[in-house]
């Protein structure tokens, strides 16, 4: 009070200054801290990569500016704030050394609330292990299950032996196979369905893993309409695989689906599907889902990163697919299948009653889980939630369940420390070692989780680990390995190379020579029909004297025995056996001199080749 009478204006007015920045400082790291807590905790709306809504929360940090400007927050949020901060410390005096008292006491406050921060999200991941859902090995299995949709086939007539659908099977497997394999020339397995059966309906329905042949089944061009006199039609699924999917984020509302489709179609024809992602819409822009049947438009796209539709750069990013939730078709409650459900009756998703009894397409939709409007296998189910929860709580600490080449997405809700996949996260080189036959096990010591979200002047040096090293090193090793089998199979290439080389010269060489040969007696064959030709002539000439001469002395002879012969003598076509040898010449030469060019030609090629 002294101070305040004696000074209103000098010391105590800069102590007071003082003091209200500290407690700045200090709720602008508590209002930091609440943040990230509230990051980590807040359930998200979306699938993938959305963004966190405005809670209540974030109104009690909202500023006032007053009539000069300066920041300052409303009285209210400041009793409370000071209520928490004051708690810790009081400021006595106004001297210089009571103000690094002041700041002491402010950086042991801080690292208080901060271990508070900790050991809250400690406890709320022990709360979670408490899951209330048992989580079944068939749960699981289903959860990460790589399977895709089974691919339906009308067929008219319908199909009621299973022969017949067999037959049908075959016969389009036998009508594809061809244009499959030039389409997919690196696709080395055998072309079939992992399984497939006949529905109620007289349809076949059929299963495959196979992402090549899904996808090529997905294209009508490729499925004829008729097979064995029985009409056929696919049923093409809403998406392809997740392997043939991508996310565009940042896509402005602006820009309708079918323009951004149509932008699309003129860089990458094989545009499957395009659909808006639910929940990522927040009022400026959305993400979309692209769906590309062409594996290498896939590749280009997801290798570039980066579209550009009506001159604005949008970010391409992988789609993961969220584990899946097994439903029983029973009593519709998540983490079991029918064959262990332990229910009476089958309920209705919509109203929850016994499903033999009335009509249930039109009844009232009531969850007969939460009592909310939605039917009862709904994400929106508060049920379906905590069992995804303990789902995902469950595979982050069981990673060995997981596929070595597959990610899985984590919602937003369910994440913790930043995590947005759930993976395998075996070492390479034990992916390297292990035994096929060997079952894979995992210790949570292989990579270890990241540290809780903090300030940034906290040293996280606490937090490495030797695994991280070795795994450089195994890394290294592995590298080097790939470097001398490389080394290795480019000199192999190399020596194959000359040696083909070696052989093409060596049949080109022979191919001259024997076009040279060619050319020799197919020239010594028209020399020698000229001759030929030039002689048969004149020995017509010599007959038609000869015969003159005969003629002509049997009719001098008056001998009437001579008459009939030189009648028949005189009529033979010496003439017209000239004229016609002569034809045939004439049109046996251009055919002499139009093969002798080509082989000339040839020739000429083959040298250039070996040259």
């Amino acid at each position: 009070m002294l101070n305040k009478d004696v000074a209103p204006n000098g010391a105590s007015l800069t102590d007071k200054m003082l003091v209200k920045d500290c407690r700045d400082v200090e709720l602008t790291f508590l209002k930091k801290v609440n943040n990230e807590y509230s990051s980590v905790l807040s359930p998200g709306v979306s699938e993938q990569g959305e963004k966190r809504g405005r809670t209540p929360s974030d109104n009690e940090y909202d500023l006032q500016v007053n009539g000069h400007g300066t920041p300052k927050r409303t009285r209210a949020i400041q009793r409370k704030t000071r209520t928490i901060t004051n708690s810790s410390y009081v400021v006595t005096t106004t001297t210089s050394a009571n103000k690094n008292l002041s700041h002491q006491r402010m950086e042991d406050d801080n690292n208080h609330l901060l271990s508070k921060q900790n050991d809250t999200i400690v406890n709320f991941e022990r709360n979670n292990n408490n899951n209330k859902f048992n989580i079944t090995n068939d749960a699981v299995v289903y959860s990460v299950d790589q399977s895709f949709t089974p691919i339906k086939i009308i067929c008219e007539p319908k199909i009621n032996e299973h022969k017949d659908g067999a037959n049908i099977i075959k016969e389009l497997f036998k009508l594809i196979v061809d244009d499959f394999k030039k389409i997919n020339p690196k696709h080395n397995e055998i072309i079939g369905f992992d399984s497939w059966y006949i529905d109620i309906n007289g349809d076949l329905q059929c299963i495959t893993r196979d992402v090549d042949l899904f996808i090529y089944l997905c294209d009508v061009k490729h499925v004829p309409n008729m097979l064995l006199d029985t009409k056929i039609k696919v049923v093409l699924p809403r998406h392809l695989p997740a392997k043939r999917s991508v996310i565009i984020k940042g896509v402005p509302i602006t820009f309708s689906i079918d323009e951004v489709k149509n932008e699309i179609m003129n860089i990458y024809k094989s545009v499957y599907s395009i659909i808006e992602l639910l929940g990522t819409n927040n009022g400026r822009t959305r993400y979309l889902r692209l769906d590309l049947i062409n594996t290498d438009e896939y590749k280009q796209l997801f290798n570039y990163g980066k579209i550009c539709i009506d001159g604005q750069c949008l970010q391409v990013f992988e789609y993961l697919a969220a584990p899946r939730v097994l439903f029983c078709s029973m009593c519709n409650l998540p983490g079991h299948s029918k064959k262990y459900c332990k229910f009476t009756f089958d309920r209705c998703r919509r109203c929850g009653e016994d499903r033999k009894n009335g009509d249930h397409k039109n009844c009232v939709i009531s969850c007969h889980n939460c009592k909310g409007e939605h039917v009862s296998t709904d994400f929106r189910c508060q049920t379906v939630q905590n069992y995804r929860r303990d789902l995902i709580h469950y595979l982050k600490h069981h990673p060995e369940r997981l596929p070595t080449d597959t990610q899985f997405f984590i919602p937003s809700q369910y994440r913790s420390y930043g995590e947005s996949a759930l993976y395998n996260r075996r070492p390479y080189s034990q992916l390297m070692t292990m035994s096929p036959n060997r079952k894979q096990q995992l210790t949570n010591d292989d990579w270890p989780s990241l540290p809780p979200p903090a300030r940034s002047t906290i040293n996280y040096s606490n937090y490495t680990s030797s695994s991280s090293s070795d795994a450089i090193k195994n890394l290294q090793i592995q590298l080097n390995h790939l470097d001398k089998c490389c080394s290795i199979d480019k000199k192999k290439y190399e020596k194959k190379n000359i040696e083909i080389k070696t052989q093409l010269n060596e049949s080109l060489t022979q191919l001259k020579s024997l076009n040279i040969c060619f050319s020799t007696i197919i020239q010594r064959q028209n020399e020698t029909i000229i001759m030929l030709k030039d002689t048969i002539n004149e020995c017509l000439e010599i007959n038609k004297y000869t015969i003159q001469a005969v003629c002509l002395m049997m009719t001098k002879s008056n001998d009437q025995q001579y008459e009939e012969i030189i009648k028949q003598i005189s009529n033979l076509p010496i003439a017209e056996r000239q004229s016609s040898i002569d034809k045939i010449f004439s049109t046996y030469t251009p055919l002499i001199d139009e093969l002798m060019s080509k082989i000339v030609a040839i020739t000429k090629q083959i040298q250039v080749l070996n040259d």
